[in-house]
C-alpha cells in the first residue's frame, strides 16, 4: 500500500463538492484499484491537548468533534471505523514505551 499524507485543511471540506474532494476521491480510487481495498488506514491527529501520545484502538471507536462554531450539518458527518489491533500492536512497537492504548 502507498503511504498518502493529507492535511485536509478546513474541516468544511466533510460537506463540500469541488476539485479538491474530487481529487481526493480520485485518490481514493486509484488505491482501490491498484492496490486493493486497505485493510486498515492509520490516521494521526493533532487537535486535542492530552498529556501523552495515544492510539484509540477500539472496536467501535468514537468520533471525537473537538471543533466548535460549524454549522450542524457538519456535526452529523459520522465515519464509523473499527479498530484494527494488528495496526495498533506494530504503531506500539515502532513508537515503544511513549504511547498507550485507549481502548474506549
Amino acid at each position: 500500500m502507498p503511504v498518502i499524507f493529507s492535511g485536509h485543511g478546513s474541516p468544511m471540506i466533510a460537506l463540500a463538492h469541488n476539485d479538491l474532494t474530487a481529487a481526493f476521491n480520485h485518490i481514493g480510487q486509484e488505491v482501490i484499484s491498484r492496490f486493493g481495498k486497505p485493510k486498515a488506514i492509520l490516521s494521526i491527529c493533532a487537535h486535542w491537548y492530552a498529556d501523552g501520545t495515544y492510539i484509540q484502538s477500539a472496536e467501535k471507536t468514537r468520533q471525537i468533534y473537538d471543533m466548535y462554531g460549524f454549522p450542524d450539518e457538519l456535526y452529523e458527518v459520522q465515519y464509523p471505523v473499527s479498530g484494527n489491533r494488528d495496526l495498533t500492536m506494530d504503531v506500539l512497537n515502532l513508537l515503544g514505551d511513549k504511547v498507550s492504548i485507549n481502548d474506549t
